[in-house]
């Protein structure tokens, strides 16, 4: 199942040949990565719960000037040339909904946040890119961004089994 959701944003992603949405101010939609993940913690990627656990992490972005409406999230993290899946289980995980409102005038910011796993995944460097596609728009991509993050050398035992990730 999460193949086949990495695939349809993956494909929604290259359909995407239009420009990105400006608002009403002519701000454009724009989204930075945070530099660091969670610390490590274990997740069981299996469907039925009993799988092995794997390290994972978490990783932030802040949307600015985030268009309101439906949105889909496509989200990698790869590192060492390995792509990383998704650490949920949960259906919906990457749908968005940016809400209207403002803070000092601006549209106001919204936090995106992912968590990945995988047997290799280790303390270092690794590449994070979050987008949001308009998918009522024919997979028009409003908003990207890509950043090195690093993951954090972890101090002391990682979460216990069946944690949740923190933040």
């Amino acid at each position: 199942m999460r193949r086949i959701i990495t695939i349809l944003g993956t494909a929604s992603l290259l359909m995407a040949l239009t420009t990105v949405p400006v608002d009403a101010v002519g701000h454009r939609p724009t989204i930075a990565i945070s530099p660091r993940t969670s610390a490590i913690y274990l997740y069981d990627g299996s469907s039925s719960g009993t799988g092995p656990l794997m390290p994972a992490v978490t990783v932030k972005a802040v949307v600015r000037n985030c268009p309101p409406g439906d949105l889909w999230l496509t989200a990698t993290l790869v590192q060492d040339g390995v792509s990383m899946p998704w650490a949920t289980g949960a259906l919906g995980a990457g749908e968005v909904g940016c809400e209207p409102g403002t803070s000092g005038g601006r549209p106001k910011p919204y936090t995106l946040s992912m968590g990945f796993y995988g047997a290799t995944l280790h303390p270092g460097l690794a590449t994070a890119r979050f987008a949001l596609v308009d998918l009522q728009r024919g997979g028009v991509v409003v908003a990207a961004g890509t950043g090195t993050v690093r993951i954090p050398r972890t101090h002391g035992r990682c979460h216990g089994p069946r944690s949740a990730p923190p933040g």
